[in-house]
């Protein structure tokens, strides 16, 4: 299993809010693009994907990768506070059913480390709010990044 199939395959299953997430895999720049066609909310695994190689005292080469996950919901610039509080609220609740889907994975997830968690509004250039996870974590078997 690489890193983009379990994200991909975390997001599948999210129903937080009683929605469906679509799943986008890119780099920063080309995300502004492909937000006017996307279908909302969306769940963006940022590129390009980092890792850290370790070489075990017993020889094994693993690699822990740090990742950083963007839930947006569509969004207008002229939100009033109790609207855009809404859509932080809906991303906290997708942020944390993510996380919990992770880390009740003993099948594939190993060390997940969870970062700060920042509230985002008119993200990567549109009219979108959300939140932006930070974690690092290593899969039990892998087969490479994408």
């Amino acid at each position: 299993m690489t890193i983009k199939q379990l994200i991909s395959g975390k997001v599948a299953l999210l129903t937080a809010n009683g929605e469906t997430y679509t799943f986008l895999h890119s780099e920063s720049e080309y995300q502004n693009m492909i937000s006017d066609e996307a279908v909302f909310p969306c769940v963006y695994l940022d590129m390009p994907m980092k890792f850290k190689p370790v070489i075990t005292p017993s020889g094994m080469y693993q690699m822990t990768y740090i990742c950083y996950l963007l839930v947006v919901f569509k969004s207008e610039l002229d939100d009033n506070d109790t609207q855009q509080e809404t859509i932080f609220v809906k991303a906290q609740n997708a942020v944390r059913q993510f996380i919990l889907s992770l880390d009740s994975d003993t099948d594939n997830v190993r060390d997940l480390v969870i970062g700060e968690v920042v509230q985002v509004q008119n993200a990567i250039g549109s009219n979108l709010g959300g939140a932006v996870l930070p974690f690092s974590l290593r899969i039990i078997n892998y087969d490479g990044i994408c």
